[in-house]
């Protein structure tokens, strides 16, 4: 998938001057995508769900985004509370029912 602005695609028909109302109408036609399919929806994960044997101090002190994997060397709870998305990535955070 590539998100394109298609108001700059008409634009640049209307430009060359190959703007027609049947092209007009097909660009406004196309589906619009929405922010969470481009950039995702994701969770932060607790160290309790990563492999402790594989795991560095500064991973179990830390929180991981679902989506990136990156890991955020602020405590948990901080990116839990503070942040609706991933620093790195941008994805969306959902908080689980249970929170």
């Amino acid at each position: 998938m590539r998100p394109i602005d298609a108001d700059a695609l008409k634009d640049a028909f209307e430009e060359d001057g190959h703007l027609s109302g049947y092209i007009e109408e097909y660009i406004n036609e196309q589906p619009t995508v929405s922010p969470d399919e481009v950039r995702g929806v994701g969770e932060w994960e607790e160290k309790e769900y990563f492999d402790l044997e594989n795991t560095t101090i500064e991973q179990m002190q830390s929180a991981r985004c679902s989506v990136c994997g990156k890991y955020h060397t602020t405590p948990f709870s901080y990116y839990f509370t503070d942040y609706a998305y991933c620093p790195n990535c941008g994805a969306r955070m959902e908080v689980p029912d249970d929170a």
